[in-house]
Formats: C-alpha cells, sequence, structure tokens
C-alpha cells in the first residue's frame, strides 16, 4: 500500500510497499483521478515482467490531495489462469488427435492390405522397359504408407501419455520419444543433428510430462538456428544423484537480459513468430515438481545449452 502524490512520489508504504512495484509506472492511470473519479482500478506490467492490479483512490494526507494505491502480484495468479486455459485447449486438441488419429489408421490399414494384394495380382512385370520404374513405384507407396502409420500410431501414444500418475519412467526412452514426435521440425533447422542415448535411465515421474519438457527445449534449439549448417548435439548424461538431459545448439544464444527473463511467464523472443512465452516457464515449473533442476548457459551468438536434472530413481 503506498500514498503518493499526483506525480506518483511516495509519501508513505506500508512494510509491503517493498515488494518491488515501482508507483512511477502508474502515473498514466492516475492522472485519470483528475476527471472526476473518486477511484480507478487497473493493470500494469513491470519491468521485470510481473502483473500488477492495483486500485487507485483520492485521499487526502496531511493537508495534501494525495492518491491512496493499494498494490497487488497477480503474476502467478495469471500465469496459474493461462496455463489452466492452455492445458484445457491441449486437452482439447489432444481429444481431438486421437480421434483424427483413429479415423485415419483404419483407411491407412485397409490400403496398406490391399496394396499388397494388388501387387500379389499384377501380372510379374520384371520384365518390362519400365520394370525398375514400377518396382521403385510399389517401394515409394509402400514406404509412405507405414511413414503414415507411424505418424498415426506416434500421435495416437501421445495423446494417451497426457496422464497425471508418477511411475518409473526410462529418461532414454522418453527422450527417443521426443525426437521422433520432433523429427520433422529437427530436419527442416539443421541437418546437423547429433543423439545419444543408448543406455537405459530410470527416473521417477510422470513420463508425458518429462516427455513434454524435452519436447520445449528442442523447439527452442531448433528456433534458435539460423541456417541448417548449424549443429545440435542432444544426450544424456549421469552426474552424482542425478540423469542430466543435456541439449547444446549453435544458434543465435542469449544476452544477460534475456537469460534473465526466459524463463518466466510470457517472455518470448519469438511474438512475431506465435512464441507464447510459456514453453519454458512450464518446463521449470514441472522439473521442480519432478525434485529436480534445470540449467540454461548462453553466449550471444555463440549458441546455448540446457540442461535438466532428474534425480534418478
Amino acid at each position: 500500500m503506498f500514498i503518493v502524490d499526483r506525480q506518483c512520489n511516495v509519501r508513505w508504504c506500508s512494510r509491503e510497499g517493498n515488494s518491488g512495484f515501482s508507483p512511477h509506472i502508474a502515473v498514466d492511470h492516475i492522472s485519470r483521478l483528475k476527471d472526476g473519479f473518486n477511484n480507478i482500478e487497473f493493470s500494469l506490467e513491470g519491468e521485470d515482467n510481473t502483473l500488477w492490479k492495483v486500485l487507485a483512490i483520492n485521499f487526502p494526507y496531511e493537508g495534501q490531495n494525495d492518491i491512496l494505491l493499494f498494490v497487488d502480484d497477480i503474476t502467478e495468479n495469471v500465469r496459474l489462469r493461462d496455463e489452466l486455459f492452455m492445458t484445457s485447449r491441449y486437452s482439447a486438441l489432444g481429444e481431438m488427435a486421437s480421434v483424427v488419429a483413429h479415423e485415419i489408421n483404419n483407411p491407412i490399414g485397409c490400403i496398406l492390405h490391399n496394396f499388397d494384394y494388388l501387387q500379389r495380382c499384377i501380372p510379374d512385370q520384371t520384365n518390362t522397359e519400365d520394370a525398375e520404374e514400377i518396382l521403385l513405384a510399389k517401394e515409394a507407396v509402400t514406404k509412405s504408407l507405414i511413414r503414415m502409420k507411424s505418424m498415426v500410431d506416434e500421435l495416437r501414444g501421445y495423446t494417451m501419455r497426457q496422464s497425471e500418475d508418477y511411475s518409473q519412467v526410462d529418461l532414454a526412452e522418453c527422450m527417443k520419444s521426443a525426437v521422433s514426435i520432433t523429427r520433422f521440425l529437427i530436419r527442416k533447422h539443421t541437418h546437423n543433428f547429433i543423439f545419444e542415448a543408448a543406455s537405459e535411465t530410470p527416473v521417477f515421474g510422470n513420463y508425458g510430462q518429462i516427455e513434454q519438457m524435452i519436447i520445449n527445449i528442442l523447439q527452442n534449439a531448433c528456433y534458435a538456428l539460423t541456417n541448417k549448417s548449424q549443429a545440435i548435439s542432444f544426450s544424456l548424461e549421469k552426474t552424482t544423484g542425478y540423469a542430466k538431459v543435456v541439449l547444446r545448439d549453435q544458434g543465435i544464444g542469449m544476452d544477460e537480459q534475456v537469460l534473465k527473463n526466459v524463463c518466466n511467464p510470457y517472455f518470448t523472443t519469438r511474438q512475431e513468430r506465435g512464441g507464447t512465452g510459456l514453453g519454458l516457464s512450464l518446463t521449470s515449473r514441472l522439473i521442480k515438481e519432478h525434485g529436480g533442476y534445470m540449467e540454461i548457459k548462453s553466449v550471444p551468438n555463440n549458441g546455448t545449452t540446457v540442461s535438466l536434472f532428474f534425480p534418478v530413481s
């Protein structure tokens, strides 16, 4: 709570007034009290992306026509609200994806079965001048159908894993699944992707949430690259008491200011390209819920390293 003059200079504040809120950011709103309003309520965003709810009231103090400010930090409430909204959207999309995958899976199976049948029914054409082209066409159709079926199976599996249950999870398997799901994005951004996670590494957690954390950092690494020659290396390492998922990219990197805010809700450097600023924020929260932590190191124009530390079962 603050008492300020009309220029937002602080004349008094409560003990809670030293919460990081600067009344000067409210000066434009407070000027509206001159227009006959006895009180106004508004929201503000601070320099550190903190969200504030402010109630301003005309308040005589020590003979001056000052203003009483009631200030409430609503950052966490808004973050939880938006995460709940995004979760409900993801849940709806997951249900839709599951239905679509089921509906697509049946025709693909039918086509594969009948294509195999047609190949056996069509007379042997290995002695014709177009034999090689016919064989290549058959192989291309078969591979494409199998690829489509594999994508549908992965989509169905991903939607089925979105539960809240914790159990013993193979971290290496989560990494392989995340790479498989994002493989087209990876191929789009780099020709140099190095992946090492051969050994089984059990951790206690939620498979779907761990997979989502890894997908989030993989996506960020891809978006950080400026050309396909830049590399991404993705590995699983073991330290004392922890299994460490390490993702290194040779992308644009981050300066100290960006690095300081990168895990804050809604902070994004890709807003014009659809970034929401919730990916790393969600990852940071989930890794803590799993008893671990996230470490980010970055140098401008020299890449970023993100490490996720999971307690070993």
